[in-house]
């Protein structure tokens, strides 16, 4: 999936899951969406 030039998701998508926590049931899986941002330090 493309966020921008300085964005980039790192994400998934887990359809085999069917417990979230180990508790809650999600018959259609998990999403992890987790994003990277390209930048540079300032001092």
């Amino acid at each position: 999936m493309f966020v921008s030039d300085t964005v980039k998701y790192v994400g998934v998508n887990d359809h085999k899951i069917d417990l979230f926590e180990g508790h809650f049931e999600v018959p259609l899986g998990m999403a992890y969406n987790s994003y990277v941002i390209l930048d540079e330090k300032q001092r």
